[in-house]
């Protein structure tokens, strides 16, 4: 998806000259594909996008959908950000967002690298991860079992759950350290170490 695919005719006396108050009372018109588009507010947007369900690998933002996720808040997504944007399908309820069957293991753009575990995701989506990464790790089933791929990594070092053994030994191959952390307890919720984060941003 590309920013381009957003453009289209807007007579001048139809753009807004002040913003709405409050901010996200401004309109916005989901696109559902195929089904009539639905007028929301911006307020929406939490209902729309999950925050584990998107992951920025170097320029790309990849977005999951399938359960958690509405696939029509990823255009909406590449218009606010101006990032390409990649929608990833789901499809085994085992892994319900993207960041418990995909890892980012490096964000750099000059050399983007990923863990994913494939049969967390449709076949279109299989072969679009396999055309962007083709040298990405393969999570094992043992590894997605103990949602490994639900890891945080710095770049350098990869906290992850210590049942992932071969994610761990991959990793460490490809030049990362692996920080294993006991997080079963909150496996049995359906989280590992990257849902114990909480990512600090700057102020706008």
């Amino acid at each position: 998806m590309l920013l381009s695919d957003f453009d289209y005719e807007l007579p001048p006396e139809r753009i807004a000259q002040t913003p709405i108050a409050p901010r996200d009372a401004a309109r916005l018109l989901v696109d559902r594909g195929s089904a009539a588009p639905e007028h929301r507010h911006v307020r929406d947007l939490p209902t729309l996008l999950r925050e584990g369900d998107l992951l920025v690998v170097g320029d790309v933002i990849l977005a999951g959908t399938g359960f958690r996720t509405d696939a029509s808040a990823h255009h909406e997504l590449a218009a606010l950000t101006g990032r390409e944007v990649v929608t990833l399908e789901l499809v085994n309820p085992s892994y319900y967002h993207l960041d418990t069957a995909l890892a980012v293991l490096s964000s750099d753009p000059s050399s983007p690298q990923i863990a994913y575990y494939p049969p967390a995701f449709s076949p279109a989506s299989l072969t679009e991860l396999e055309r962007r990464f083709p040298h990405a790790i393969l999570a094992s089933d043992r590894d997605a079992a103990a949602l490994g791929l639900n890891a945080v990594s710095d770049g350098e070092n990869v906290v992850l759950a210590p049942g992932a053994v071969d994610l761990a030994e991959a990793v460490r191959a490809r030049g990362f350290t692996p920080i294993p952390v006991d997080t079963s307890e909150l496996l049995k919720g359906g989280g590992g170490a990257k849902c114990c984060t909480l990512e600090i941003r700057a102020a706008r």
